[in-house]
């Protein structure tokens, strides 16, 4: 639905705790652990997605976002 939204592809990482993963390899990176040059090697698999929407519904669905918006707002 992003990517749809958006209008672009989009990755997402298999692995759900790249956050996580991040902070770990960085620690493992300071404290000599970890190898730069193997660290970044690792194969990563990301899953593709692909903007399937027309112009004309994301335009459809970001307009109603909009109202939407605009109504909470005007509740205020």
């Amino acid at each position: 639905f992003t990517a749809d939204i958006c209008g672009i592809s989009l990755e997402r990482p298999d692995y759900m705790e790249m956050t996580a993963l991040g902070a770990a390899g960085l620690a493992g990176l300071k404290l000599g652990w970890i190898d730069l040059k193997a660290w970044k090697s690792r194969a990563r698999n990301v899953t593709c997605f692909e903007p399937k929407m027309t112009h004309n519904e994301r335009q459809r669905l970001i307009s109603g976002w909009q109202k939407a918006v605009q109504a909470t707002k005007a509740g205020l």
